[in-house]
């Protein structure tokens, strides 16, 4: 019984494939096939533009990421090379008060990037530029602002 229903099943395959042949044009599937190589080429290329697109992306980040992880520890090199100076340039409690603040800013700002960077969610580019900008601007204050005359007093003259 099984023989017989696969000649019959085989038998109306060739006729059916026989039938179909005769009413193609072989024009209309060259086109139907060359239209859908097209379809599948632009899928491809377009798959590869989200993986180069993807790949350029997470080389970003983590070139953020590592750079972030350079700047945490200069920045605490930095806090506490401000710290140092702050206490050992310090006469009074008031100017211990105020040259300490931007070492706390400082401090209270790396402690939150800091935070973003263990939990392995960097803050953004732009983010860590003004970072960096707050880091000059609060060094270049303390520098430029303490005692009489700031610390210029302390570079020694070239010429």
């Amino acid at each position: 019984m099984r023989n017989i229903r696969s000649r019959m099943a085989l038998f109306f395959n060739i006729r059916t494939s026989a039938a179909l042949d005769h009413l193609e044009d072989p024009r209309e599937v060259l086109d139907y096939a060359y239209g859908q190589q097209q379809y599948q080429l632009r899928t491809v290329r377009r798959g590869l533009l989200e993986v180069a697109a993807a790949s350029a992306a997470k080389d970003a980040a983590q070139d953020l990421f590592w750079g972030q992880l350079a700047t945490l520890w200069a920045r605490w090199a930095v806090i506490l090379g401000g710290a140092l100076l702050v206490l050992s340039r310090a006469t009074t409690t008031e100017q211990l008060a105020l040259g300490i603040l931007p070492v706390v800013a400082l401090l209270v700002l790396n402690f939150y990037l800091h935070g973003r960077y263990l939990l392995e969610r960097p803050a953004n580019a732009a983010f860590t530029l003004l970072a960096a900008a707050l880091d000059l601007l609060l060094l270049g204050l303390l520098f430029v602002t303490w005692g009489e005359g700031g610390l210029w007093r302390a570079i020694p003259a070239c010429c």
